[in-house]
């Protein structure tokens, strides 16, 4: 997650969307088992948060506070 932080930081905005697409372009091409979740907050404000998992485990300590409610495939198709 580090080199992905890093990445989004000087490509994009280094919000939790583009650290998190960054992240699964990198692991997804390397290992079919990163996926990515968008989600909203399990409780208190309206919150939303972008993560990614690998062999199902997330790779942001923030995710358990969030409800999927959208998943990405584990590998994204080709174009």
């Amino acid at each position: 997650m580090d080199a992905a932080t890093s990445a989004a930081r000087h490509l994009a905005h280094p919000t939790c969307l583009y650290r998190a697409l960054t992240a699964y372009a990198m692991l997804a091409h390397r290992d079919g088992h990163a996926r990515f979740h968008l989600g909203a907050a399990r409780s208190g404000d309206v919150a939303m948060h972008a993560w990614v998992t690998l062999n199902g485990r997330a790779l942001d300590a923030d995710a358990h506070r969030y409800a999927p409610f959208w998943t990405a495939p584990s590998r994204p198709a080709r174009l």
